[in-house]
């Protein structure tokens, strides 16, 4: 709204819940202020000019393959136990619905028949703390968890720092956005 107030040449946005987003994209188009909106597309698609985007089907996809890959690179078999934990941050975000679906579609074809996603998907609003509890809660509660896949930020963020406090190095994670705790955790690792 500060935009329009200042009377904006443009607005480019990436909108974290695209349903509460519709109305105040409206009302800004409506003041001839052209949206771009970036990763996030919206189903009313009067309210933005263009989108530029990840096609998060296909990287919920490629998400749930890196999973396998390193799964097995682990030295995981295809006849052990393996569960796979997700979190996220809400279920309003059209980016993290897609990326679930892709990386569960994927998964669903692909992964030998006893590596399995959990039906148990914990949400953490964007809360990184939460995130990190979320973490140590299917840890204690799964016992054959090797896999964790974080679908946004706070998710991704969250996982990392649990398995750096509980000390994991026999567990995967492959997740979105790229963070300073997600590039410590990386160089840790090599």
């Amino acid at each position: 709204k500060e935009a329009c107030q200042k009377e904006a040449d443009g607005i480019i946005i990436a909108p974290a819940n695209s349903s509460a987003m519709s109305g105040i994209l409206n009302d800004i188009k409506n003041q001839n202020i052209p949206v771009v909106l970036v990763d996030t597309i919206m189903n009313d698609v009067s309210c933005f000019d263009t989108c530029f985007m990840t096609d998060n089907l296909e990287a919920g996809s490629l998400a749930a393959e890196e999973m396998l890959r390193k799964v097995k690179e682990m030295g995981y078999t295809e006849d052990e136990d393996v569960d796979i934990a997700i979190q996220i941050t809400s279920t309003s975000s059209q980016t993290v619905i897609d990326r679930l679906a892709g990386f569960n579609q994927y998964w669903s074809v692909n992964a030998p028949e006893k590596w399995q996603v959990l039906d148990e998907i914990k949400q953490n609003n964007g809360d990184k703390d939460r995130a990190k509890q979320n973490c140590t809660d299917f840890l204690t509660q799964y016992e054959n968890i090797k896999g964790m896949f974080g679908c946004n930020n706070s998710s991704t963020v969250g996982f990392v720092n649990g398995l750096v406090e509980q000390k994991r190095s026999d567990v995967v994670l492959v997740g979105f956005d790229y963070a300073d705790e997600t590039a410590e955790f990386i160089s840790n690792k090599d």
